[in-house]
């Protein structure tokens, strides 16, 4: 008895992580402290401001689109599909150091003497937020 090829792509889609509420938190709180990065670019006087808001309107965009979308607008044709990957791979790992540019100056601006209690909150962090960068961007 043969598969219908329909019934074997559903099969092997993998699941998609978009609608979970923790996927949205996480995504959003990194979002939030690349908003900050990028705020203190600007005022820095630095022009990576305009390639980090660039980059983040991209990755805006595909937390409430989501990246299949993003991805076929970014298409332009004649050019390879890779071009589009590139720049939402781009877009995540900017997102990604940007928000923990974020996150780690807001952590020390709080009033402690003693920061290096916040490493192991830090490193947490930083593996939510580099899951959180990679399914934002992540095409199937």
């Amino acid at each position: 008895m043969a598969i219908d090829p329909l019934a074997r792509k559903k099969l092997n889609k993998r699941p998609v992580l978009i609608d979970t509420t923790f996927f949205h938190f996480s995504a959003w709180i990194a979002f939030f402290c690349s908003l900050y990065t990028l705020y203190l670019l600007f005022n820095s006087g630095s022009l990576l401001w305009i390639l980090l808001g660039s980059c983040l309107l991209v990755v805006f965009r595909c937390i409430t689109q989501g990246a299949n979308n993003v991805s076929q607008s970014l298409y332009i044709p004649g050019f390879s599909s890779q071009l589009s990957k590139s720049i939402l791979w781009f877009s995540g790992f900017s997102y990604f150091i940007s928000s923990m540019n974020g996150l780690i100056d807001i952590l020390f601006r709080l009033p402690f003497h003693d920061k290096s209690f916040l490493l192991f909150p830090l490193l947490i962090s930083a593996c939510f937020f580099a899951g959180a960068s990679i399914s934002v961007v992540q095409v199937d």
